[in-house]
């Protein structure tokens, strides 16, 4: 056992019995663990009654809650008596599968620097041998799944009959082109939910390297849903009109002035050649022509921070950012452009200048943003999901299906149990805004938005504003609309 040595230490003590485990099967030995508790573990050769084998190890915990092997007898005398050199391919596969996800291009060397990071000097042999039997099984239980789609579906449309579930397959080869999922509980979730749809696309871990769709959005509580899922070949102005067509059949309303779908449009900068008017943005305007795109301002403000003329640290790149982004009018954000210039120069101002005004500017948003400015929620989505898109393509829609229904069960729990008329985080605002009504006095309202006057207790921000107003180019963050102010 060269690959272990006294006052070799592991973060746990199955750390330190999954290193002697895939040890002792290299050598074609096994071992037994006589005695284990949370201070010590003794190891011994599993045929040592019948070799009186003399190998033995003890592990024990040392004060900074880690594990060390204090004593170790590595000679064996049973010469692998039962032993199978198999295991350790068996012990090497099982514990990789536990630490990583691993695809055709990954590296043995990789497996055995994961390895090293819980302790364990996995040899190179194994690591490369667990690789080939992790591949070999994965491309198999994969391409298999794939033909189970369609009966998969089936059965979740045998519980759900309002669902929409759709498998694509290509006309002329009859091979694998998308799979599509909405639950009815989407639909219902839509109809009580603010318009605003968050998309994106993600490669999923795996031997095809197929990509996830996902439509996401927030509840009345401001809490994650999921609206639809897909999964498709790649990202293509075909794939997402062929997920927007499906959605704008599930989704009452999509395809309207007052559904705005955020997107992100640091994939456009990131591969220049591309036009943003292709992919995603080409099948929003063909699909859903009257809904209103937006630019997630998180990513265009991360891209204007990566330029060298601004620089990532730059305390001031941020606020002026935001002040052009923000900006309630034209004046105020050519004034914005202004501050960038002189802070940054006229090439940063020019650069976001560039970007169409009302992808992103407030002033001249054509629509309503629900009082947001990224498409962050579809982001989170996507690591909730990170460890499952290196499941086989069917166990990766199961999963999400199965968290999307244990989160719905449970808004329903919570709902059927409140006594409240309204949502939790909506009553909070709408009791805020109350209050903050017997402040202002109101008089006449413009084209643009409602006027205030004649201050009662307090002065009236322009946060204030924005939170108790529904007006053109902006919405209210409560859900509950002003009857008395302009409507878009």
């Amino acid at each position: 056992m060269s690959a272990l040595e006294v006052g070799q230490q592991f973060n746990t003590m199955d750390e330190a019995k999954s290193a002697f485990a895939i040890a002792a099967a290299a050598d074609g030995m096994d071992l037994r663990t006589p005695t284990r508790n949370k201070i010590r573990m003794n190891l011994v050769c599993r045929f040592k009654d019948e070799t009186d084998c003399p190998f033995s190890a003890t592990v024990r915990k040392q004060a900074g809650d880690t594990f060390k092997i204090v004593s170790l007898v590595s000679e064996h005398r049973c010469h692998g008596f039962g032993g199978d050199q198999k295991r350790a391919i068996t012990q090497s596969t099982k514990f990789t599968l536990e630490f990583m996800n691993v695809t055709p291009q990954t590296l043995p060397e990789q497996i055995r620097a994961e390895f090293k990071r819980h302790g364990i000097d996995l040899p190179y042999k194994a690591a490369w041998r667990a690789k080939v039997e992790i591949c070999g099984e994965s491309i198999t239980k994969q391409a298999l799944q794939f033909s189970q789609f369609p009966d998969y579906l089936s059965r979740i449309l045998e519980s759900d009959p309002e669902a929409t579930c759709k498998f694509r397959l290509h006309p002329q080869t009859g091979a694998f082109q998308g799979v599509f999922i909405s639950p009815s509980a989407a639909r219902t979730a839509w109809c009580n939910s603010h318009r605003f749809l968050a998309v994106d696309g993600a490669f999923t871990k795996t031997t095809f390297e197929y990509v996830l769709l996902l439509a996401a959005g927030y509840d009345p509580n401001n809490e994650l849903v999921l609206f639809a899922w897909a999964e498709v070949l790649k990202e293509s102005e075909g794939t997402w009109s062929w997920f927007f067509e499906l959605l704008e059949e599930h989704l009452s309303g999509v395809n309207s002035p007052r559904t705005t779908i955020m997107s992100d449009w640091q994939k456009v900068l990131i591969f220049p050649f591309v036009s943003f008017e292709e992919g995603l943005l080409a099948a929003i305007k063909q699909v859903l022509p009257n809904a209103v795109e937006g630019f997630c301002c998180v990513h265009l403000l991360r891209n204007f921070k990566s330029r060298k003329d601004v620089g990532a640290k730059s305390p001031d790149a941020k606020a002026l950012f935001w002040t052009c982004a923000n900006a309630q009018s034209g004046a105020e954000f050519n004034a914005g452009l202004s501050a960038v210039s002189k802070r940054f120069g006229r090439p940063a101002a020019d650069y976001l200048d560039d970007i169409p005004h009302d992808k992103w500017v407030y002033c001249e948003f054509p629509g309503p943003r629900y009082g947001r400015a990224s498409s962050n929620i579809v982001e989170i989505a996507n690591s909730l999901f990170e460890k499952a898109r290196g499941l086989p393509p069917l166990d990766l829609l199961a999963a999400i299906y199965e968290y999307e229904m244990e989160q719905w069960a449970e808004r329903r729990r919570e709902a059927e149990a409140s006594q409240e008329k309204f949502p939790s985080a909506a009553t909070v605002i709408f009791v805020e805004q109350v209050n903050l009504a017997r402040s202002y006095l109101v008089t006449l309202s413009t084209n643009t938005r409602p006027s205030w006057s004649g201050l009662v207790k307090h002065p009236l921000s322009q946060t204030d504003a924005k939170n108790m107003t529904t007006c053109a180019g902006a919405s209210a963050r409560s859900i509950l609309s002003i009857s008395h102010g302009p409507r878009p």
